[in-house]
């Protein structure tokens, strides 16, 4: 699979946080989430039953040097229930200093801590850059809008 043509949410993982709240591991307000890197070749598909957690399979190496760490980023997630929705955000821009990169077309938010349910280091989001990023030995930031992951209207 090549990264999504758009940004997608892994819906799947999300329902079930949502519906089973403290009955399985993935909470969307996690201490555990992390935001790693991917080229073109990610295999984890936002559409599918299978392939919702985070892989090794597709995520960015350093072009040299030592600026990026495989599974990504640490980033604070804050959830907001606003009425009948729940929105999902970053607390900051993820960045990284130093960084020799290249090829980076997204990004996959997912939570490390989630060791079985719904799988293992649940996805939840996948986001399509505007544009291929790269970095030549200086910082790579990833300038979320407003932080704002998603937005779930949940009312019926």
């Amino acid at each position: 699979m090549t990264f999504p043509a758009s940004s997608k949410l892994y819906a799947a993982n999300v329902v079930d946080a949502l519906v089973n709240g403290t009955s399985n591991e993935l909470t969307l307000d996690s201490a555990s989430m992390k935001f790693a890197l991917y080229n073109n070749s990610m295999v984890q598909d936002p559409e599918s039953a299978t392939n919702l957690g985070y892989s090794t399979t597709g995520e960015i190496t350093n072009d040299s040097g030592t600026g990026y760490t495989a599974g990504g980023l640490a980033v604070t997630p804050t959830l907001t229930h606003t009425g009948g929705s729940v929105s999902f955000a970053l607390s900051t821009d993820p960045v990284w200093s130093t960084i020799t990169i290249s090829s980076v077309y997204g990004a996959v938010v997912y939570d490390d801590a989630v060791t079985t349910d719904p799988v293992a280091n649940a996805a939840i989001a996948a986001m399509l850059f505007s544009s291929v990023g790269s970095a030549g030995g200086g910082t790579f930031t990833v300038n979320l809008t407003t932080d704002l992951i998603f937005t779930w209207d949940i009312a019926p």
